[in-house]
């Protein structure tokens, strides 16, 4: 198994060739819409 390694970075580390690698996946099944002024919970389809 792969060590992870925290450290903090400098700002001249942070870039966004960082992310070029990271692939975010998420399963959505619900989501927020305001309708008649109101937040009300939907599926997502």
């Amino acid at each position: 198994m792969k060590t992870i390694q925290y450290r903090n970075l400098c700002a001249d580390e942070i870039h966004s060739g960082l992310f070029l690698a990271f692939v975010r996946h998420q399963e959505v099944t619900k989501c927020w819409r305001k309708e008649n002024n109101q937040w009300i919970l939907k599926d997502d389809p």
